[in-house]
């Protein structure tokens, strides 16, 4: 067996490297988890909101709810926020994200679901295929279903239809 040996890192004294460039940096530390939960959403970003979105994916590819229908509706929503963002199946750093969502939603048993749900999904899963999103504040909307703000889904259906996917 050899020697280790232990090589000292030091920070370099030369003109290259001025020591106040590196006393100029400042990081800000990330807050502890407690705090960031009571912090304003406004205080985070977009990304902030699809790293969340991609953390809470069921192992089948869908959004956790309480029924199929809840699922399935938070699903819709939150593969519109990827889209919205610029993420496709094909394209985008959560793109396996969305495309565990779209085969989530192109494999769902939707017998619970109405003709009219039923279409607004299809209408959603051809979006994505295309890689569009329909103008809509997609990330708003999910910060408010996960705040429990959205207590009626045919609320949050209706909105749906509004940006036209399916319905009315």
């Amino acid at each position: 067996m050899g020697m280790k040996r232990i090589v000292p890192i030091v920070q370099p004294r030369s003109p290259a490297f001025p020591r106040a460039d590196f006393e100029a940096m400042s990081i800000l530390p990330c807050p502890p988890i407690a705090a960031a939960e009571s912090l304003s959403p406004a205080v985070f970003g977009p990304a902030d909101t699809l790293v969340e979105l991609a953390a809470q994916l069921e192992p089948d590819g869908g959004m956790p709810g309480a029924t199929a229908g809840e699922r399935v509706l938070r699903s819709v929503v939150a593969l519109l926020c990827f889209l919205s963002q610029g993420h496709t199946a094909a394209a985008g750093i959560f793109r396996a994200h969305v495309g565990r969502l779209v085969a989530f939603l192109g494999a769902r048993e939707r017998s619970a679901l109405s003709a009219e749900r039923h279409e607004q999904v299809e209408r959603c899963l051809e979006l994505a295929r295309a890689g569009k999103a329909p103008g809509g504040d997609w990330l708003r909307l999910w910060k408010e279903l996960a705040e429990g703000a959205h207590p009626d889904a045919d609320a949050v259906w209706r909105q749906l239809a509004d940006a036209g996917i399916g319905g009315r």
